[in-house]
């Protein structure tokens, strides 16, 4: 939203804010204000996971269609690499950039 609005702008905004809210009551609209928009973000947030999982479902339901179609077939249960393989223990940085 910063890009929206030059410094200038957001000079004039606070003024008139100042001007119009007053100076008593300006810190506790700004900080009401800020817990809105937390909240909206939040909200917006967790919209745009349950729509990015149903996405990804849908994209799994096509590829398991496709894959039964082409005669592909996919085991319910998948084999789970062990954590040693995932995370490797050996460190790949050279021994001159370790710390003493």
């Amino acid at each position: 939203m910063m890009d929206l609005l030059s410094l200038g702008e957001w000079v004039v905004i606070g003024f008139l804010a100042l001007v119009v809210i007053g100076p008593k009551d300006l810190p506790k609209v700004i900080y009401s204000w800020g817990r809105w928009m937390a909240r909206f973000k939040t909200y917006t947030e967790g919209f745009r996971e349950e729509l990015n999982g149903i996405m990804r479902l849908e994209h799994l339901k096509t590829l398991n269609s496709e894959a039964e179609e082409g005669g592909i077939l996919f085991s319910q249960e998948a084999e789970i690499p062990e954590e040693s393989s995932l995370h490797p223990k050996k460190s790949y940085r050279s021994k001159s950039l370790k710390r003493r």
